[in-house]
């Protein structure tokens, strides 16, 4: 039985703190975002979700909320957290929030929690905040469309986590490793590269700095050590046309000593086209002699790297909402 009078908002205290991680620990894996990954137990998986929400935290400016049930259980809990980098980049005051509802979680109370937490985080400053919701988690899509959010994106995740499973292609260009220098052919194709994802379609978001964030994220896959990342070029006639990489995700940090290739950013330019998928079959085989699996981000509108990934070998493991709502 639910006490649907117990939404809790208020500063992060220890008690807090531990009752939102004790409710993070009560939920199922339903919606783990490593599920189908296959490389971490349940109990790797509950490890995951703690120490992310757990570093989500603590940050300066966490704005929270839970309902508690009569177990003392945070049933549902909400932890909003200020993106300082984006809200620089963007000029407008963003945040992220981070939503779990257990299964057999009152809706009324959640409702009213989530609507609380909305006008909190308002008041805090925050003008534009998102959330990434799993395509099977109904509940709380609909909860949250209910409140006001709107859908900007779908994301495919796609997975490979054997060599074997690798299909080659024609090639179609030279690929080899990134080096010093190529970062100045590859920075105008990033500019005409045209990223779909829920930046571009996000009609609040200037275009010209949703291009400029993603020249940011393959410059950082670039400075990275090389044993952290996989970055390649792709070349036609002696001109580089196309480039992109994924970096190393170390779960060290929460007791996990599973590791595996993400974040991947791929550019091709009219130049480029038709390389993607030499570019990707070149980054599987090179992640796999380093000994981890691999998974790419692809928007819904993306069709293109769907295709690319598919036919490479990759399987579409996951599909993932994006959702925003202006406060």
């Amino acid at each position: 039985m639910v006490d649907r009078s117990s939404v809790i908002m208020g500063e992060m205290t220890g008690e807090a703190y531990e009752a939102v991680l004790s409710g993070s620990a009560a939920h199922d894996l339903r919606f783990s975002r490593y599920r189908h990954h296959r490389i971490f137990s349940p109990v790797e998986l509950q490890c995951l979700k703690q120490g992310e929400l757990r570093t989500r935290l603590e940050q300066d400016g966490v704005i929270f909320a839970h309902c508690m049930s009569r177990t003392w259980r945070a049933e549902t809990y909400g932890v909003c957290t200020p993106l300082a980098w984006e809200s620089s980049h963007f000029g407008l005051q963003l945040g992220f929030m981070d939503y779990a509802m257990a299964a057999d979680a009152d809706i009324a109370s959640a409702t009213t929690m989530v609507a609380g937490l909305l006008q909190v985080t308002r008041d805090s400053g925050i003008r534009h905040l998102s959330t990434i919701v799993d395509a099977g988690d109904f509940d709380t899509f609909n909860l949250l469309m209910r409140a006001g959010f709107s859908l900007v994106d779908s994301r495919h995740v796609y997975y490979m986590r054997h060599a074997r499973s690798i299909r080659s292609g024609k090639p179609v260009c030279e690929v080899r490793n990134y080096e010093e220098g190529d970062a100045a052919a590859l920075l105008p194709i990033m500019a005409d590269a045209g990223f779909i994802s829920r930046y571009s379609r996000d009609p609040v978001f200037d275009a010209g700095k949703v291009s400029t964030m993603y020249e940011q994220w393959m410059c950082n896959l670039l400075v990275k050590p090389a044993t952290d990342r996989v970055a390649l070029m792709a070349l036609r006639n002696g001109r580089l046309v196309a480039g992109g990489g994924v970096q190393r995700l170390d779960f060290s940090a929460y007791g996990i000593s599973g590791c595996l290739w993400g974040n991947s950013i791929v550019a091709t330019g009219p130049a480029g086209v038709g390389c993607a998928g030499s570019l990707v079959e070149a980054c599987l085989r090179q992640g796999f002699e380093r000994g981890m699996p691999m998974e790419f981000v692809v928007s819904h509108g993306n069709r293109g790297m769907s295709r690319v990934l598919e036919a490479a070998g990759c399987e579409h493991v996951l599909t993932q909402h994006a959702l925003r709502i202006m406060l």
